[in-house]
Order: structure tokens, then C-alpha cells, then sequence
């Protein structure tokens, strides 16, 4: 029975060990294309102002979108363009550059289709029939590249990553230094292809990728950082584990000792190759590096990664009651986080610390834990490769639909196609109302089934205001009846994903806050749909000069939507107000503190309303502060002007993290 429960255990540690470390090494070094030249920015501007050729200005205007790699200046940048075709809707060139912005920040909010993989074939064609900078042609085949790798399709994605560096090879550029750059960053994304389809050409591409850095004079550290923590990943997929230690020794040279988080995640990276090469000495020694770091600045994830390494290694130098207090913490911390995976891992270590302590009945206990984690990890997999068939199933059964109706329609004369545009769009509403419907059931029958109070909280966090749907509905189908057939697309996509987020957000406590940024765009792009109101959302970090690091930052799910859904409603939507507005602010008071302010200018609260409306987001959020033992706190705020006119209303959430 112990043998069994040995090799168990080993079986267990073996299959999902090397899981975690490869993917946290994936997301701390992507390449950093954020750092932008603020000198060739203005001057980008300068020539715009000037520039009198409407061509000139439509690609000075792609390459200011090119070169500002921060989602909300693209945006800004995309308007700028758009108000420019609508002054001069004659412009192929600037209408093909829209197309490309569309496309691009299409891809970057919503799930991918096989439309608009053909779209960017489209506009990769179309640009051969003018005079182009290189780089946007390069961009352009970039991106196609990322979308067949979006829709697992990586054979695409290689061959396009070879004509981009084609590309780029036979390309003049205007430095040599400038050329070289693009190759570095093309052969290593092309290492990274293959190495996802186990090609052992990968670490052939991502060794010249070195060459070609290492021969020349980047000073880049943000560059050098990126392409040496692919570099490292590579050499771990090819069991190159030496190789990989020198250069995770170079990238821990490179971050500046200001940079406490990248810091803590290069001392975890070297920490899991020692592991790899059994130095569980030295491997010791980083993580505890990693540990502390991390742990000071509050970084409970990176805290996560390095104790269970450093257990491991308390484990293989047979110090178990160090390694018991090591895994215990990884298990509260995995818990908190809702890391599934790391769970299974942890318990599977647990198993070994107590075998080794011949201690069975905790044997035994670790493993019947790892097991019904992993279960959990089995069903969770499952659950996501069927929605991902389901919707994958329903796009195409959507667009081989449209398609036959296009090519009946063409048959038709002018006529006939205004009943064809009527009736599909009617389809398509029908199908989207049942969606609706389905969703409303479903949350319905939830409630039925599960009578738990953490139940409930997660059917009333999910519930959003049916007006909302409906508005939303209306909108697209007023777009179906002018023929706007690429919004259309746009928007239900957009609703789509809102209503994904919405059903999967009802079983999770918390959300990342790049994804409940995320989500409020999409939310509020649609509700300009019925409303016609301007929104911004600000991120502030507690440094003035860094940015929020808003993918390690988690609140609660749906905390904020009844909120911004009660500012539109009550706010906005009753306002003669010209110009409606809403900002969503999100501070950084500290390490442990988030503040979130949601304001508008609308017509604000009166006290007869107080006491006749029973506000929902006020009733659910109250809900959650009892359930969520005071995580948050929050006041609304009635602003008003020294008439006491009312000037909007603003609602302060202060959020631990």
C-alpha cells in the first residue's frame, strides 16, 4: 500500500510540476513593446500638421498607431483617422488603414473569427496596390500570424511568421540597428511558433535570434530582457538547463534593484531551473530570494511560485518540516488565488513530505486532496473545450449562414434585398433574445437548486439589468435596418463576450483587474448604442511614474457594473444635459488598498426618489459586504453646486488587494 502511494505521488508530482514555472516565465518576459521614442512621436505630429497630401497623412497617422502600443492612445489615434475618412470618404488608402485599426483592436477585445482572419488577408492584399512603408506591410503580416496562432491554427501562424521575416531580410530600413531589432524579435516569435508544435528547428530560429543581438549594440534593457526570458524558455523546452542558467543570470543583471517585482520574478525563474538541474542547494537560496522579495511588496502570486519551489527543494534535501510549512503556505495561497492546478501540485508534495516523515494517515489525506483537485482541474478542462467547440460550432454555423444569404441575395434584385436584410437581422435578433432568455432561466434555475447564501450572492452578482439587453437589441437591430453589417458583426461579438464574462464572472470571487477594465469598456461601448454619453477610465498607480499593474491586482467580480449601470439609468439617461459623461477612476492608495471612483454628471439623487426607489446595485453590494467579511467599503457622494442644484453623483469604493 505505501509502495502504491509512492509511486502515486511521484506519478502525480511528475505530470504537473513543470506546468506552472514554464507559463509564469511566458508572462513575465513577453516582449516589451510599450517603451516608445517620445522624440519620433512628436515628430510623427509635427509632420501630420503640416503634411497637405491626405495619403501622407493617412500613414503618418498608422505609424503614430504603430508606434503607441498602449491600448487607449490607439484608440484616440483609430477616432483621429476615422473623423479624417469621414472628411474625405474618397481615400482608398486612408480606408484600408482604418480597416487595419479596426482589425487590430478587434483582435485585441474580442474572440477571434474566420472572418477576420480573411479581413487581414484582405488587407495585406490591398496594401501591395500602393506605396507603403516596410513596417506597416510587416505589421500587417504580424498580425495575421497572431490570429491563425489565436485559433490554434500554428501552422498558418509559422508561415506567416517566415514572410514576415522574409520580410525584414530583404527590407531596407533606415538603420541597420533598426533592421536588426526586427530580426531579433522575428526569429525568436518564430521560435516561440515552433515550439508550441514541439519542432526541434525552434531553438535553430531562437538561437539566431542571439547571434544577431549579441553581435550588435542594443542598449534596450526592456528589449534585452524580453528576447533572453524567450531565449530561456527555449533552452528549457530543448533540457538545455545550463544554458538557461546563464542567461536567467543575465536577465537578473539586467533589472535594476528599483523594480522589485520583475526582481522577485527573476530570482523565481533561476529558482526552478537550479530545481531543473537538481542544484536543490542553490535552488533553495533563490527562492527564498524570490519569497522575500515578493512577499514585502505584496506580490502574493510570485510568493505562490517561489514557496512551493522552495519546498520542493526543503523536500529533496530532506528537511520535511521545513518543506511542510512551505507547501502549507503555497496550499492557503493557491486557495486564495483559486489556483486549481497549483493545488494538485502542492498536495502531490505534501504527499511526499509526509511519506518521507512515515507519516501515512497525512500520506493519505495529501493525495485524496490531490486527487479531488485534479478532478476538479479534469472538469474544468473539459467545461472550456466544450464552450470553446460550442461557440467555435455557432460562429461558423453563423457565417456559413450569412454567406449562403449573400449569395442568394445576389441573385435578387434591389428589391428583394432590403426583405433579405430585414429578415436576416430578424434572425440573428431572435437568436440573440433567446440567448437572452436562456441566460435569465438558467440564473433562474439557479437559485431553485442552490439555497446557500454564497449561492445567491453569485445569481444576484451575475444579474444585469434587462433594459440593458434590451437597449442593446434594439440598437443592433436599427443597425441591421441601415445595412451597417460590420457593426452589427462588432457589436454582437461585444455582447457575446459581455455575456460570457457575466456567466463565467458568477462562479468566481474575483477577477483580475485588467479584466474588469475590459469589461466595462465593452459594457459601456454598448450602451452608447441607446445613450449617447462620453466615458474615460483613468489608471493611477501609487508612483506617479509607474504604471498600474493592473493584471496583478484582483477585486471582486461584478462589483462595479450595477454601479456604472445605475450612473447610465438614473444618472445620464434622465439628464438634458448636451454633454454626459463618466469616469471611472482606479488609484493605488497603497500595497494593500485600492480605490475605485465611479462619477457622473447627471441629475443626481433627490430625496423623494431615495425613499421610493430600492436601488439593486445598493442591495447586492450590501449582500457581498456581509458575505465578504468587510473586503470592501464604499459611499456615494451627491455632488451639488452652491444652489444646491445637483452636479452628478459619484460612488467611492475602497477595495483591500
Amino acid at each position: 500500500m505505501v509502495k502504491e502511494l509512492e509511486l502515486l505521488t511521484v506519478g502525480k508530482t511528475m505530470k504537473y510540476i513543470t506546468y506552472f514555472p514554464l507559463l509564469f516565465v511566458s508572462l513575465i518576459f513577453t516582449l516589451n513593446a510599450s517603451a516608445q521614442n517620445k522624440a519620433k512621436l512628436d515628430s510623427l505630429e509635427q509632420l501630420f500638421s503640416t503634411s497637405q497630401s491626405l495619403d501622407k497623412k493617412a500613414v503618418i497617422l498608422t505609424s503614430l498607431f504603430l508606434n503607441n502600443r498602449n491600448i487607449e492612445k490607439q484608440k484616440k489615434i483609430y477616432t483621429r483617422s476615422k473623423r479624417l475618412q469621414s472628411e474625405h470618404p474618397s481615400s482608398a488608402i486612408l480606408a484600408i488603414y482604418n480597416e487595419y485599426m479596426t482589425l487590430f483592436l478587434a483582435s485585441q477585445d474580442s474572440s477571434i473569427t474566420p472572418s477576420m482572419i480573411k479581413r487581414g488577408l484582405h488587407i495585406e492584399k490591398e496594401l501591395d496596390n500602393y506605396t507603403v512603408p516596410l513596417i506597416h506591410k510587416i505589421r500587417i503580416v504580424d498580425l495575421i500570424a497572431e490570429l491563425y496562432q489565436k485559433t490554434n491554427q500554428m501552422k498558418k501562424s509559422i508561415e506567416y511568421n517566415f514572410y514576415s521575416i522574409k520580410l525584414i531580410e530583404n527590407g531596407v530600413f533606415e538603420t541597420n540597428q533598426e533592421k536588426q531589432k526586427l530580426l531579433v524579435i522575428g526569429y525568436i516569435t518564430l521560435s516561440n511558433s515552433l515550439g508550441v508544435i514541439k519542432d526541434e528547428n525552434s531553438l535553430k530560429y531562437a538561437n539566431k535570434a542571439i547571434e544577431i543581438l549579441e553581435s550588435s549594440s542594443f542598449e534596450n534593457k526592456e528589449l534585452l530582457t524580453g528576447i533572453y526570458g524567450n531565449y530561456t524558455i527555449t533552452l528549457r523546452r530543448a533540457g538545455l538547463y545550463d544554458s538557461a542558467l546563464v542567461y536567467a543570470k543575465k536577465i537578473e543583471q539586467l533589472i535594476p534593484p528599483s523594480d522589485k517585482n520583475r526582481q522577485a520574478k527573476a530570482y523565481h525563474l533561476i529558482a526552478s531551473i537550479y530545481t531543473k538541474l537538481e542544484n536543490y542547494e542553490n535552488a533553495k537560496v533563490y527562492a527564498i530570494k524570490a519569497f522575500e522579495v515578493s512577499e514585502k511588496n505584496d506580490r502574493i502570486f510570485t510568493s505562490m511560485m517561489a514557496s512551493y519551489i522552495l519546498g520542493k527543494a526543503y523536500n529533496r534535501l530532506e528537511q520535511y518540516d521545513s518543506a511542510k510549512i512551505s507547501l502549507e503556505r503555497v496550499a492557503q495561497q493557491a486557495k486564495k488565488l483559486n489556483q486549481t492546478d497549483m493545488l494538485v501540485n502542492v498536495y502531490s508534495e505534501l504527499t511526499f513530505t509526509c511519506r518521507k516523515k512515515m507519516d501515512i494517515n497525512c500520506a493519505f489525506k495529501n493525495i485524496e486532496l490531490a486527487n479531488i483537485y485534479q478532478d476538479s482541474v479534469t472538469q474544468k478542462r473539459r467545461e472550456k473545450e466544450t464552450k470553446e467547440l460550442a461557440i467555435k460550432y455557432e460562429t461558423e454555423l453563423k457565417e456559413a449562414t450569412i454567406e449562403k444569404l449573400n449569395q442568394e441575395a445576389k441573385i435578387k434584385d434591389l428589391e428583394l434585398k432590403n426583405s433579405y436584410y430585414i429578415i436576416a437581422g430578424s434572425v440573428i435578433l431572435g437568436f440573440v433574445i433567446l440567448v437572452a432568455v436562456w441566460i435569465f432561466f438558467r440564473q433562474k434555475n439557479i437559485i431553485d437548486t442552490f439555497e446557500k447564501e454564497q449561492a445567491k450572492l453569485r445569481w444576484r452578482r451575475a444579474q444585469i439589468n434587462p433594459h440593458f439587453f434590451f437597449n442593446v437589441l434594439s440598437a443592433i437591430q436599427m443597425l441591421v435596418y441601415e445595412k451597417e453589417t460590420e457593426r452589427v458583426s462588432k457589436y454582437i461579438t461585444g455582447f457575446s463576450y459581455l455575456m460570457r464574462q457575466v456567466l463565467e464572472g458568477s462562479n468566481q470571487e474575483k477577477v483580475s483587474l485588467e479584466e474588469e477594465i475590459k469589461f466595462l469598456n465593452t459594457y459601456l461601448s454598448l450602451e452608447q448604442l441607446s445613450l449617447e454619453f462620453d466615458y474615460k477610465i483613468i489608471e493611477e498607480a501609487q508612483d506617479e511614474s509607474d504604471e498600474l499593474e493592473i493584471e496583478d491586482i484582483f477585486i471582486p467580480t461584478m462589483l462595479l457594473q450595477p454601479f456604472v449601470e445605475n450612473a447610465i439609468e438614473h444618472g445620464l439617461r434622465k439628464s438634458t444635459k448636451s454633454e454626459k459623461n463618466i469616469e471611472i477612476k482606479f488609484t493605488e492608495i497603497s500595497q494593500n488598498l485600492l480605490q475605485v471612483s465611479i462619477k457622473d454628471n447627471g441629475v443626481g439623487r433627490n430625496q423623494e426618489r431615495k425613499k421610493q426607489h430600492i436601488s439593486r446595485a445598493l442591495e447586492i453590494t450590501k449582500d457581498r459586504q456581509k458575505l465578504m467579511k468587510d473586503a470592501f467599503e464604499y459611499e456615494i457622494i451627491d455632488h451639488k453646486d452652491e444652489n444646491q442644484n445637483a452636479l452628478g453623483t459619484e460612488v467611492v469604493f475602497s477595495i483591500k488587494i
